[in-house]
């Protein structure tokens, strides 16, 4: 029964929480971000896959176009996670800040689909919403913009 309303109505506020109040530990930022493993190498989720997307024709003739289209201050002129070089510059507590300035309430969109009843979900994702603000110091208003 998770895609059902009970299911749902359980999930809905620890989804929000993640979004809003994220817990990034010291060991899932070295795991999910970068980290210099013990052969001198570099590694990281966010990092891997980063180095995967510039090292990659396509995707660099693609991320050319975008600036060239856009301009510099467009977000379409950005790669969505960082470029290596930058990534590596990165701090637990650079992320932390970005993500408390940015992920903010009213910068928030909830899409759900389904058949449910509309009071009983808005009831929970406000419930949700107050508790992240209320218990986990989550912001109200976005301070910058995401790029």
């Amino acid at each position: 029964e998770a895609a059902g309303q009970v299911g749902l109505l359980a999930v809905l506020p620890v989804f929000v929480d993640h979004i809003l109040c994220p817990a990034l530990t010291d060991d899932a930022f070295t795991t999910e971000i970068h980290h210099v493993n013990g052969k001198g190498e570099r590694q990281g989720v966010v990092f891997s896959e980063m180095l995967g997307r510039v090292t990659d024709e396509e995707e660099m003739l693609d991320l050319e176009r975008r600036r060239a289209v856009f301009g510099d201050a467009s977000p379409y002129s950005f790669e969505y996670g960082g470029l290596p070089d930058l990534i590596l510059k990165l701090t637990k507590a650079d992320i932390a800040s970005y993500h408390k300035q940015v992920y903010t309430t009213d910068n928030l969109f909830v899409v759900v689909s389904g058949t449910f009843d509309d009071d009983s979900v808005l009831s929970a994702l406000g419930d949700a919403l107050d508790n992240s603000v209320s218990v986990g110091g989550a912001r109200q208003r976005c301070e910058r913009r995401p790029f």
